[in-house]
């Protein structure tokens, strides 16, 4: 017995929802197809998925494809980009704990494997998940993740009593030991530029954390307010592909295939 291979082509020609359409009667096809048969699974929610074998299209339809237009740096853009070039390239991962009042517990690294434990009086909600400050000597890009806060230690606590009660940002080692290697070196330069990034930018910083607040609340009322999401309906075509044509040992083309 011989084994035969069938591909088909399949080609999802629409979604439709309970208002544009009624439940069992999917919208015409945009395309002229020949339906050979035709068969309609009900899904849970209402909706449908439409299944319609039909001949092979003389034409496959094709989604028109628009590229944007690309778009040019400014001359500020491009100058600044030459600027950053010839500057030294850090990265760091930070890992920040807010608690109530703000302070904030820090874990990061630049580079190296050991991570370097700080207590900041900035609260950092406030700094955006991913930045980049430049400094006279270097870039620092910033990739910041946010961990729950939990129950503090005494030890805790009482090393989060050594910040200053100053106002400027600032913060304080917890390892009590000056760093040694150059990506600690490298961590520590880069979380000082941080916090005078925050000195600089805090009523901005302050502004957009507001804003993103608030835009959060109100998606979350819409949402709450919005009505379950209708039943869609789906049409999807298929149909067989030509067979192609075989080869035999002698390199001779085999239309039919191979007996």
């Amino acid at each position: 017995m011989k084994a035969h291979l069938l591909i088909l082509c399949v080609v999802v020609t629409g979604r439709l929802t309970a208002q544009e359409a009624p439940a069992k009667q999917p919208a015409p096809d945009p395309i002229a197809f020949h339906v050979l048969a035709e068969s309609v699974v009900k899904k849970a929610d209402g909706g449908t998925v439409t299944f319609r074998q039909v001949a092979p299209p003389a034409v496959l339809p094709v989604a028109p494809m628009s590229a944007p237009a690309p778009q040019q740096p400014t001359a500020a853009q491009m100058e600044r980009l030459r600027r950053v070039a010839m500057k030294e390239q850090q990265h760091l991962t930070i890992s920040a704990t807010v608690y109530e009042g703000g302070p904030t517990l820090l874990s990061w690294s630049c580079g190296g494997k050991h991570k370097l434990l700080a207590w900041s009086n900035v609260d950092f909600r406030f700094l955006p998940d991913w930045a980049s400050v430049e400094t006279e000597s270097a870039v620092y890009s910033f990739l910041k993740t946010m961990r729950p806060a939990v129950g503090l230690t005494h030890k805790q606590t009482a090393q989060m009593r050594l910040l200053p009660t100053e106002e400027n940002p600032t913060f304080v080692m917890l390892d009590g030991r000056m760093p040694v290697t150059a990506e600690e070196q490298h961590a520590i330069a880069g979380m000082t530029a941080l916090h005078d990034y925050y000195q600089t930018n805090h009523e901005m910083l302050m502004r957009r954390y507001a804003q993103q607040q608030s835009d959060q609340a109100a998606r979350e009322q819409e949402d709450h307010r919005a009505p379950p999401p209708l039943p869609k309906h789906e049409v999807i075509h298929f149909w067989p592909l030509p067979k192609p044509a075989q080869t035999n040992v002698r390199g001779v083309k085999n239309e039919g295939g191979t007996k």
